[in-house]
């Protein structure tokens, strides 16, 4: 039996050392200077020091699908205190389709902002959660196209949505970037690990497979095509 996690996968990132694509063909690239590897949450996984490493990014259209079904969840963890983007599609003229935050502030949290235009955020869907520095914390977020809905949900927690009907911008020159936004701005200073992106929406069991009871999975386990997928709990 196939695994339902690769239906509508596009990339899977495992971080082993390398910024290759284990599933599709999107392989990640450096934006400026050389990558950053550590032990992760599985094996190793992408380091960002918040300094002289680089982060990668990718120009594929896969993660620019515009006002479409898709899914990106991770897992991320804080090396020090810092509030920025954690994965975004943007370009380097500070443009936008969407991305994925850490906030501060007196209600601290994790949202997902999208834009309808490209140039500026249009709304956006937030989880409040205290982010633990050298804790790992699994992140899914989604735009639901055909139900008009964005939604996020932070490790094994009840999921937050709204409704939203505006869209998602197509951006010109957009690029996935993993750490910042794609103009470099504020890194994130903390670590990334399983990468995946969808072009639908994920189901409640499905983002529950992928968190695993707070072990995460990584690829091997996802499955290759037709290898199915190692579930825990079922």
């Amino acid at each position: 039996m196939a695994s339902p996690l690769l239906e509508g996968l596009t990339s899977w990132y495992d971080f082993e050392d390398n910024i290759l694509d284990s599933h599709g063909s999107n392989d990640l690239s450096p934006l400026v200077g050389a990558i950053r590897f550590a032990d992760g949450l599985r094996g190793r996984c992408f380091e960002n020091d918040n300094g002289s490493s680089s982060v990668p990014g990718s120009t594929s259209a896969d993660f620019n699908p515009g006002n479409a079904d898709f899914t990106i969840a991770f897992w991320f963890k804080r090396a020090t205190d810092g509030v920025t983007a954690l994965v975004s599609q943007s370009t380097v003229l500070a443009g936008r389709a969407w991305y994925v935050e850490a906030f501060g502030g007196v209600t601290p949290g994790i949202r997902f902002r999208v834009s309808a235009n490209g140039s500026s955020d249009t709304d956006l869907i937030a989880k409040t959660f205290t982010i633990q520095n050298g804790v790992w914390t699994f992140v899914c977020a989604w735009h639901d196209a055909g139900n008009d809905v964005i939604g996020i949900q932070i490790d094994d927690e009840a999921p937050a949505t709204k409704s939203y009907s505006s869209g998602v911008a197509q951006i010109e020159n957009g690029r996935l970037a993993v750490g910042q936004f794609a103009n470099g701005a504020t890194r994130f200073p903390g670590s990334f690990d399983s990468l995946g992106f969808w072009n639908r929406v994920l189901t409640p069991e499905e983002r529950g497979l992928l968190y695993a009871e707070g072990a995460g999975v990584d690829y091997s386990e996802v499955g290759v095509a037709g290898d199915g997928l190692f579930l825990l709990g079922y």
